[in-house]
């Protein structure tokens, strides 16, 4: 059995802010949070408390998205069997264009507000490092993330205005947006949202409160909580396929936002789609997407930098700065 570790004296508090879909009997009445304790270690495929409240995750809100993905992933099967007909070869096989898929990892940025302190932050950029490694993300810290949406005019606790950006560069996919620590006897609470910046959507946010002793958090509570959200961000990537953006072209040359760190490889192919349908949960996440009408096709030439790419296209009409591209199936 898995060690438990205490993360409050008496119980973990986590209380929503802002959400105005929740009924407060409800919340008291949740068994969730009755809990008094989070794993030592998130489990990425059995979503925990926290990652739970987060997400708004529900038995019946699991059970219709599966069925809408599995509506989605029916017609998509479909439309590509129509495809390769009218090109006069045979549908690839859904399993294996399902595994390449599985490949490619989720970039998530992490943004911390100034407001949290340099102690704070560092020790958060450690625990979302730690808890990133051995799973697929490729996660990019809060300094480069500072940086980027200053550049943006944008910050953690303002990221709606600048998610359309991070999603073109550096290639944002989620986003895990923490703003100023609220200090209390005993324990300090951490206001945290996730925002799904590839398809414009933001999640109410939560405050998240964790022990502390002499106003500073326990490391082990730290490494909880940043495994539960990134559970929670990844759960949250399932609701539709992988995609990155074209964020700059040269001549033949097209920049693609992901490369190496993300599962690119040089002769890899990427459909161009048009922006397609983002279909919103109660809770503000993401429930589904329709994918636009495909326009194009490219093909990784070279891997660049951090994790980036150069491409160059080899059907149709080359991606727009909103064209979502997904691997070839």
């Amino acid at each position: 059995m898995r060690r438990q570790q205490p993360l409050l004296a008496a119980a973990l508090a986590v209380a929503l802010s802002a959400c105005a879909t929740t009924d407060p009997k409800e919340i008291a009445e949740d068994p969730l949070l009755q809990q008094t304790f989070l794993p030592q270690h998130a489990d990425f495929d059995n979503p925990g408390p926290l990652q739970r409240l987060l997400t708004g995750d529900r038995e019946e809100q699991r059970a219709r998205l599966e069925e809408t993905e599995a509506r989605l992933a029916q017609l998509e099967r479909q439309l590509q069997a129509e495809r390769a007909r009218e090109r006069g070869a045979a549908a690839p096989a859904p399993a294996a264009a399902a595994a390449a898929a599985d490949t490619l990892a989720v970039k998530v940025g992490l943004a911390i507000s100034p407001e949290a302190g340099d102690a704070l932050a560092q020790e958060l950029a450690r625990a979302f490092a730690e808890a990133s490694a051995g799973h697929p993300i490729v996660l990019i810290d809060g300094a480069e993330m500072a940086k980027q949406m200053g550049a943006y005019g944008c910050a953690a606790g303002t990221a709606r205005r600048c998610l359309e950006q991070l999603a073109r560069y550096p290639g944002v996919q989620q986003l895990i947006a923490i703003t100023a620590a609220k200090s209390s006897p005993g324990r300090i609470g951490l206001p945290l949202q996730l925002h799904d910046a590839a398809h414009g959507l933001s999640q109410e946010a939560a405050t998240v409160e964790l022990p502390a002793r002499q106003d500073r958090v326990e490391p082990q509570a730290l490494l909880a909580l940043a495994e539960e959200t990134l559970a929670a961000t990844l759960s949250a990537a399932r609701a539709a396929p992988w995609s990155t953006r074209a964020f700059n072209r040269e001549g033949n040359d097209i920049f693609l936002a992901a490369g190496e760190r993300s599962g690119l490889a040089p002769g890899m192919v990427l459909a161009v789609h048009g922006p397609g349908r983002a279909i919103a949960a109660p809770t503000g996440g993401l429930a589904g997407w329709i994918p636009g009408p495909r326009k194009g096709a490219v093909r990784v030439t070279a891997l660049f930098g951090q994790d980036y790419a150069v491409a160059e296209l080899i059907e149709g009409e080359p991606p727009t700065a909103t064209d979502p591209l997904l691997p070839q199936r």
